[in-house]
């Protein structure tokens, strides 16, 4: 028992409410409930209660104890002073007021099913599942489910709202050096996105647009500052990058990052950061204003041409600049593209949709959304293995979201799939 569950069972009046009455014996009428506070002080506000046949507005609080109210030092917080209403599962103190007076008290113990009580507990405690739903999670009805889909997809981009806002505050709202950093992490997929950031960090955009008629300028200021070029490595190619760099070093007072905080290992050559970033200059030195190109697609199709432009002819035989191979290069595969555009083209473009009262633009996000295929990771993988569908791009977005922040986080009191699961099984004690 934990009051995360007890603010379930009283927000969903989950509990007998027959014959309620105050640990004083004063019949009690739950008009309203009130409405949930996730700030600082009573656990619920705006309840109507009817307390021995007087109506009663005002604040809730919810303890598993009577005596947790002391535990917390509510009597010390002016806040609860006008409390109409404590809610405790086991009554174990009585509580006053200031003034003497006690505070009505409901108990619920022996008022709540067993039978909830056990599937909760049962949620929450099992810790050898994939998601603590696991084992239930086919019962509920699959128009709910996607609803539930479609919602967590929602609020995943608002949490991406917050990250672009505040990279677009610390950019001086310019959208376009906004977007590059954005994208250029994006470009990290995952294991580089940190070293990628970092890059975008100490290498502004309008230091790339100053020569962006160079492919090679353009080469030798990503591969310099991202530290690729301090070693001594005979090629020409490669000569010619770092002489360019340290005219550019000193034009732009640029110190290079660390070669170290780029990662290999475990990575196919494909996925390699130095091909990577050769790609990303390439994809720059044919896309000027990228963003407004994106932001004008009349379809996905328009997007992913941005991203196909081969890379310089060196890079269709090397992986990085000490070992040549067999053809590696040319431009981003279809799946990369994919997961550039789930990851930081659609989220940008719903965003500035969203912060410039654009709503054709948010809704072509969340069309763009559906028409792209399905991600394939460990999580999504994860869901299938237990029987749900990962059929596009939005819903394997809604799964990760889903997984990462309410199943690991055994927040299933939060999640619809969670409640519908436990509503299940109630019954009255």
């Amino acid at each position: 028992m934990n009051e995360e569950f007890l603010y379930y069972i009283w927000k969903a009046r989950l509990f007998n409410t027959d014959c309620l009455q105050t640990t004083d014996g004063e019949e009690i009428e739950i008009i309203y409930p009130g409405l949930r506070n996730d700030d600082s002080g009573p656990d619920f506000f705006n309840a109507r209660i009817r307390i021995a046949g007087v109506l009663w507005a005002g604040n809730v609080e919810i303890h598993v104890k009577a005596s947790d109210w002391i535990r917390h030092h509510h009597q010390r917080d002016v806040n609860y002073d006008t409390i109409v209403l404590h809610v405790v599962f086991d009554d174990d103190k009585i509580i006053l007021r200031p003034n003497g007076s006690s505070i009505p008290t409901l108990s619920l113990k022996g008022r709540v099913s067993s039978f909830l009580l056990n599937q909760y507990l049962d949620l929450v405690q099992g810790g050898t599942l994939w998601i603590p739903c696991e084992k239930s999670i086919a019962i509920v009805n699959t128009f709910k489910k996607n609803n539930w889909y479609e919602r967590v997809l929602v609020e995943r981009l608002q949490k991406k709202n917050e990250e672009i806002g505040s990279l677009l505050v610390r950019n001086n709202h310019d959208w376009e050096e906004a977007f590059y950093r954005y994208l250029l992490r994006a470009f990290g997929f995952k294991i580089n996105n940190q070293p990628f950031e970092m890059l975008g960090n100490s290498l502004p955009m309008t230091y790339l647009s100053k020569h962006r008629n160079e492919l090679v300028h353009i080469e030798a200021l990503l591969f310099g500052q991202a530290g690729f070029l301090a070693d001594s490595i005979e090629n020409s190619y490669f000569d010619k990058l770092k002489t360019e760099y340290q005219f550019f070093k000193t034009k732009f007072g640029l110190t290079p990052l660390s070669r170290s905080i780029w990662k290999f290992g475990r990575l196919r050559p494909a996925n390699f950061p130095t091909l990577r970033i050769a790609q990303f200059a390439s994809i720059f030195y044919h896309n000027e204003k990228m963003l407004s190109k994106v932001l004008t697609s009349a379809n996905l199709s328009e997007v992913y041409s941005l991203f196909h432009h081969e890379t310089s002819p060196y890079w269709l035989r090397h992986y990085h600049f000490k070992k040549q191979g067999k053809c590696y290069g040319k431009w981003i595969g279809s799946s990369g593209i994919e997961n550039l555009v789930i990851n930081a083209i659609i989220p940008f473009v719903f965003y500035y949709g969203y912060l410039n009262h654009q709503p054709d633009l948010k809704e072509k996000a969340l069309i763009w959304f559906e028409q792209c295929k399905p991600e394939t990771n460990k999580i999504t993988k994860g869901w299938e293995a237990i029987g749900e569908e990962n059929k596009s791009g939005a819903r394997s977005q809604a799964l990760i979201h889903l997984k990462e922040q309410y199943c690991d986080l055994k927040k299933c009191l939060s999640c619809s799939i969670g409640q519908e699961v436990i509503n299940q099984h109630v019954q009255r004690p």
